[in-house]
């Protein structure tokens, strides 16, 4: 069991603990949606109002088995928060194609019928709060007792302009798995201490996994994200350059920090011969991971759970270690997504509104959602329920994690830097050449109406 926490007991809790720390944190007030959450005990239920509110999810049919295994979680879940909070309802839609849900939000909410919680990719947060669309968090006392209880960087992805306007309810967080059986057959110890810590260290680690024939790759010793912003981003990061300026109008990538970080990456390939684009297929069906060729990862936690799934032991094949860095500093462990969960500012009643989104937030919601997932629980006080050796590194990365700069008009950005880098790394670009091109991009997009 990857966290302490099996199925059977969630539910088995939920009627007595569900928002046991929403319980703690409850404001009196019960007033309608211009009404505001203050402190103190909980209104009784005569107080409520009879109000349906309307929650649009990702999780459910259409989508990858954790995404329907979590929807029908929440479908268990919901009648727990409705008898806790009677005489108050709620209809939940699934929309389960990230970008058709991004659209019908902003359809909804520009025509004043948008839902009054609803879950989103990291990159919706932004897109959502730049607009108004969403309801600040900031103000609520009982939010903001919750939101102390989530890693910083979760909270980060949450907030726009130095608002909170989200809580984590996946954390998906990406580090570096390798194989053990490989690094054993390369006489490398399989430890975690012994794991990789700087880029150096990989550099030599990888080349050891990596396996030429006859100027063939026979085995990659690391599957090179190849047109992936994260991973280019993560590097400039971990050389202290966020990705655009405080006032998010220019880009920060551009610089030495951005060419260093772009040039490993087409070293991995060219100098370190690591990976290549002419490589061996992976067969159908087989995590890279798990297949013969590949040595190691940049992947998350649903990698171990693939593993299992084509009947191989993750406990016995992987080993995971934070992302290397540059130096000797902890900086940025990893790439954090995931999805975090919204109020509509236009909303059928704010107190109702505020205790659906808590209760999805909640220490059990999240533990269940995060077990559906094979993934990290996104709450600080959840550190004892995460036992596996497997899980614990993807958990403790969550605390100097990075993730993506918010912006509404990220996501155009990351298309066009994902549409540069295999051009650069086929070296169709140098690396100065790929950094203008994204930058001016960048520049002019950040800038655009």
């Amino acid at each position: 069991m990857a966290i302490r926490m099996t199925r059977q007991r969630v539910l088995q809790s939920a009627a007595a603990t569900a928002g046991m720390t929403l319980a703690a944190a409850c404001g009196a007030g019960r007033g309608g949606s211009t009404g505001t959450a203050g402190s103190g005990a909980e209104a009784p239920k005569a107080g409520r109002k009879a109000v349906t509110l309307q929650y649009w999810s990702r999780m459910g049919a259409g989508a990858s088995r954790p995404y329907v295994e979590t929807g029908e979680f929440e479908d268990q879940r919901l009648p727990v928060f409705m008898e806790k909070h009677a005489p108050v309802k709620v209809e939940r839609t699934i929309i389960s194609n990230h970008g058709e849900l991004l659209q019908k939000l902003t359809v909804g909410f520009v025509s004043g019928q948008g839902p009054d919680v609803f879950n989103v990719g990291s990159p919706g947060v932004s897109q959502m709060a730049g607009p108004g669309f969403v309801l600040p968090l900031d103000s609520y006392s009982r939010v903001k007792k919750e939101a102390s209880d989530f890693f910083q960087s979760g909270l980060n992805i949450g907030t726009y302009k130095n608002k909170l306007y989200g809580l984590t309810y996946y954390a998906d967080m990406r580090i570096m798995l390798y194989r053990k059986d490989r690094l054993a057959e390369a006489g490398l110890p399989t430890d975690r201490k012994s794991l990789p810590k700087t880029w150096d260290q990989f550099r030599e680690v990888t080349k050891k996994l990596a396996r030429w024939d006859g100027g063939q790759l026979a085995r990659i010793g690391f599957d090179v994200p190849k047109n992936d912003d994260s991973f280019f981003l993560l590097m400039v990061r971990q050389l202290g350059k966020d990705s655009f300026n405080a006032d998010l109008t220019k880009a920060q990538f551009d610089g030495a920090e951005g060419e260093r970080a772009l040039q490993t990456i087409v070293d991995f390939l060219h100098r370190d011969r690591i990976d290549a684009f002419e490589r061996p297929s992976i067969p159908r069906g087989v995590p890279p991971i798990a297949s013969d060729v590949v040595g190691s990862v940049f992947r998350n936690t649903q990698e171990i759970g693939n593993v299992r799934a084509v009947d191989l032991d993750p406990q016995r094949l992987l080993a995971p270690e934070f992302t290397p860095e540059f130096g000797g500093q902890t900086t940025a462990t990893g790439y954090l997504g995931g999805t975090w969960v919204l109020a509509g500012k236009q909303n059928r009643d704010l107190d109702a509104t505020l205790d659906l989104l808590l209760f999805l937030g909640g220490y059990d919601q999240v533990l269940g959602v995060a077990e559906r997932f094979t993934a990290v629980p996104p709450r600080k006080s959840a550190d004892k329920s995460v036992q596996d050796p497997l899980l614990r590194p993807f958990y403790e990365a969550q605390d100097k994690a990075w993730s993506v700069p918010g912006h509404p008009k990220y996501e155009q950005i990351r298309v066009k830097i994902r549409e540069v880098m295999p051009q650069v790394l086929k070296r169709e670009k140098s690396v100065k050449e790929a950094l203008s091109e994204m930058a001016a991009f960048t520049n002019t997009t950040l800038n655009s109406a």
